[in-house]
Formats: C-alpha cells, sequence, structure tokens
C-alpha cells in the first residue's frame, strides 16, 4: 500500500533551480558534440566544468534575489496592511471614547441641565482628532460643531438657558451621528 501522507510536493523555487541545472547539464552534453576542443585535456576539461558551475551559480544567485525580493515586496505589503488595520482600529477606539463621552454628557445635560467643561474639552480633542481634515475648511459641519461646542465650554459655569441647552443638544447629537458614520466607514475598511 502506497502512503501518500509522506509525499512531499516539490516546491516551485526547487523546481525552478532543478531546471536550470537540467538545462546547464544539457549545455555541457551539446557542448562535447559540437566543441570537443573544451573536453580534451585535464586542465581544459577542468575549465570547462568550472565555467559551467559557475554559470549554474550565477543563475543560481539571480533566481535567489528575485525570490528574495518578491518575499520582500510581499512582507512589505503585509505589513502595510496591518499598519492600516491597527490605525484604523486606533482610531475606532478613539471614535468609541468620543461617543461614549457625548452621551454621558448628553445624560448630564438632561439630568443637571449643564455639562462639564472638562468633558466637552475631551469632546473637542478626539472629534477634532478625527474630522482634522473637515476642520480645516471653516464651512465644515464638523467645524460649526466644534466651534459651538467650544463656545458652550468657555461660556458655560452653570445651569444653560433653554435655547442654549437645545443648541448644545443638537450640536452633541450632530457630533454623535458623524462619528457613528465615521466608524462605520472605518469597520467596513478594516474587514476588508
Amino acid at each position: 500500500i502506497l502512503n501518500l501522507s509522506k509525499v512531499h510536493c516539490v516546491s516551485p523555487g526547487r523546481i525552478i533551480h532543478f531546471l536550470c541545472f537540467s538545462i546547464i547539464i544539457i549545455l555541457a552534453f551539446i557542448s562535447y558534440f559540437f566543441i570537443p576542443a573544451l573536453w580534451t585535456g585535464q586542465v581544459t576539461v577542468f575549465s570547462t566544468i568550472g565555467g559551467f558551475v559557475t554559470f549554474y551559480g550565477v543563475i543560481f544567485a539571480i533566481i535567489e534575489t528575485w525570490r528574495a525580493r518578491s518575499a520582500s515586496e510581499m512582507a512589505s505589503h503585509a505589513a502595510d496592511a496591518a499598519n492600516k488595520k491597527t490605525t484604523a482600529m486606533f482610531n475606532i477606539k478613539s471614535i468609541s471614547e468620543c461617543q461614549s463621552c457625548i452621551r454621558d454628557t448628553l445624560i448630564d445635560v438632561d439630568k443637571d441641565g449643564w455639562a462639564s467643561t472638562a468633558t466637552l474639552s475631551r469632546i473637542i480633542e478626539l472629534y477634532t482628532a478625527e474630522f482634522y481634515e473637515e476642520y480645516n475648511d471653516p464651512n465644515s459641519d464638523q467645524r460649526i460643531n466644534i466651534a459651538s461646542l467650544q463656545s458652550h465650554a468657555s461660556t458655560a459655569s452653570g445651569p444653560l438657558k433653554k435655547t442654549a441647552l437645545s443648541r448644545l443638544k443638537r450640536t452633541l447629537t450632530q457630533m454623535l451621528a458623524d462619528l457613528t458614520a465615521a466608524a462605520s466607514t472605518k469597520i467596513s475598511e478594516t474587514s476588508k
């Protein structure tokens, strides 16, 4: 009975080397018949064999260099992909923290009628980090939300009036929606 579990496949790299070696041997045999002067005398035969071995060595080195470069490029691409996924996961963590701060602030606003300046500052920090490109555009919704929250953070020292309270809630819920959309986008990017 033939045990196929012990049969090993030959790797493509070994096949390439075997083919090159076979071609060199075939060339040596052809040279024996068509250029017999290469095979007369000990010194000439030794030099001829040395030349063919050197030629095979050069081909072997070229093949291995090409394979190492390919492996290096594959490793580089894999490292880039892993880095992008890690960065995206870190960004998702920051988004999650910002969403949690916003939800806690909304609870505080509903319960006490005001929000902590420290919490609002943390929301601004995390939100700005997520939407840094939009922050540079003075007309973007994110920049307007940040400016509104900065205004609340700098002026809120106690319970807010009804209009300021509703503006703060509207700003926070808009920011929460922006963050949810950003998180969904990043999650879909990391799953690719």
